[in-house]
Formats: C-alpha cells, sequence, structure tokens
C-alpha cells in the first residue's frame, strides 16, 4: 500500500513540474516591444532629368507593424514643399520641388506612430536638366551666274543631348522642311532675304534671324547686224558688234566664236 501510494505521489509531481514549465517560460521572455516603424520600398538614391523650371515630384510611404498606429510623415530638412495627413499605415506623403540649378542635394524625411517610436531617413536627389538646341547657322551671301528663281539654306542646330528637333519658320516669305531645317524661297532680284527661324527639342528653342544677300548675276545682250550689202568688186565690210550687261559695273568681254573674217574688240562697256 505504502509503494502504491509513492508511485502515484511521484507521478503526481510529475506531471506538476511539467504543467508548470510552460507558464515559467513565458514569464523568462518578457514582454514584446513593437518595432518602430519605417518607409516602404525607400530608395536613398534618384535621379530625374528635367527641362529648365520643371517640378519633381516624389511620393513618400511609411508602414507600421502594428495597424492599430496613426503614422505622422514629416520633411526634417531639405528644400521643397511636402504634405502628409497622419494616417493608419500605411501611409502617404506627397514632396514636390522646382529646382533653379543641376546637381544634388539631401531631403530628410522622418515617420512617427502615435506610441512615440519614430525613424527617419535621408534621401539625395539628382537634378539633371535638358538643355535647348542652339542655332549655329549665320548669315550667308549666293553669288548666282545662272539664276532660276529657287533656292534652298540648310539651317543647322546642335542638341547637348541629341533630342530630335523641329524647325519652324517664324516669319519670311517661304517654307522650312521641320526635320532637316531646309529653307526653300524664290528670288528674282539681288538683295537680302531675311527669315527668322526656330530649332526646338521638348524643353525648349532656339531663335535666329539669317539673312541671305542674293547676287544675281544676269548675262549680257549683244546687239547683233544683219543687213544685206551689195559690192561691184570684192571689198572689205566693216561693222560694229554692240553688247551691253544689265549687270552694273560688269566688265565684258565680246569673242568671234565662228564665220570668215578677223573681229577686234576695241572697248568695253
Amino acid at each position: 500500500m505504502n509503494r502504491l501510494k509513492l508511485l502515484l505521489f511521484g507521478a503526481f509531481s510529475l506531471f506538476l513540474i511539467f504543467a508548470a514549465y510552460p507558464v515559467s517560460k513565458a514569464q523568462d521572455d518578457g514582454p514584446t516591444v513593437p518595432c518602430p516603424p519605417t518607409f516602404e520600398n525607400f530608395n536613398p538614391h534618384d535621379s530625374f532629368y528635367i527641362c529648365f523650371g520643371s517640378t519633381i515630384y516624389d511620393t513618400i510611404v511609411a508602414t507600421s507593424y502594428d495597424v492599430a498606429q496613426i503614422l505622422t510623415i514629416t520633411k526634417l530638412s531639405g528644400p521643397g514643399d511636402f504634405i502628409s495627413v497622419p494616417g493608419p499605415s500605411p501611409d502617404s506623403g506627397f514632396y514636390s520641388y522646382t529646382p533653379t540649378t543641376e546637381g544634388s542635394y539631401e531631403v530628410v524625411y522622418k515617420v512617427r506612430d502615435s506610441g512615440g517610436r519614430s525613424f527617419q531617413a535621408t534621401k539625395t536627389y539628382y537634378i539633371f536638366f535638358n538643355h535647348p538646341p542652339t542655332i549655329i547657322t549665320g548669315d550667308t551671301s549666293i553669288y548666282d551666274c545662272a539664276p532660276d528663281n529657287n533656292y534652298g539654306y540648310d539651317i543647322i542646330a546642335t542638341d547637348y543631348e541629341n533630342d530630335e528637333l523641329t524647325y519652324s519658320l517664324l516669319d519670311g516669305t517661304g517654307s522650312i522642311d521641320p526635320i532637316s531645317g531646309l529653307i526653300t524661297y524664290s528670288a528674282d532680284t539681288s538683295g537680302a532675304y531675311c527669315f527668322k527661324v526656330e530649332a526646338a527639342d521638348s524643353c525648349g528653342a532656339d531663335t535666329a534671324d539669317i539673312c541671305i544677300n542674293i547676287v544675281l548675276n544676269r548675262p549680257p545682250i549683244i546687239e547683233g547686224f544683219s543687213q544685206k550689202i551689195t559690192l561691184c568688186i570684192p571689198d572689205s565690210i566693216c561693222f560694229a558688234i554692240g553688247a551691253f550687261d544689265p549687270d552694273v559695273n560688269d566688265s565684258l568681254v565680246i569673242n568671234m566664236i565662228e564665220g570668215p573674217g578677223a573681229f577686234e574688240m576695241f572697248g568695253a562697256d
């Protein structure tokens, strides 16, 4: 009987020890400390290729493991504006800035939950401006000995980013190819033909006033001789050939190309 009591007492003692073990382990772990909030998909570096005067935008998202917390996102330092309304996880803030120069700058963001836990991170923004094209074509002169009234002149522009350019004729009589920049126009008299042209990319444009001085050299005119002459005996016949040039100050040279006799030039207009 005593042996049975001893066995029962031993089994009951083991059960008490086994049952008490989990309680003892939970007490040893201590209370769970919630993690602070953090930023979601936060890239510490970001680059923007923009036109001068454009505004960059960025969205900052914060999250918390404790969904009961209210998050507040703020901008601690750096240029630009930041708007955010406190709210549960995930919460968002919206950043905007209009850079005036190229380069890099830092913005520091902070998120804080309603329990007082916080986290902050720094983001570096790199700004690159798209530069407008530059027209490098200038004034020119054309001397044409065989005028046909139709002329062309190439407008050339360079672009730092090698962007596609669009050419426009802002003033002047003629037309311009929007892709190649070729101006076509008509000229029936000598003089200056002036145009205002534009070369543009997606961010800006350059304009230029270009004048083309055209000298049209018209051909001279020969005053021929035609007359019937009757001779009784062989004799010499002399007659004058005249010529003039509609272009003032041009020098003329008259040559005999074919026919009998001799020709001598003795004067010039």
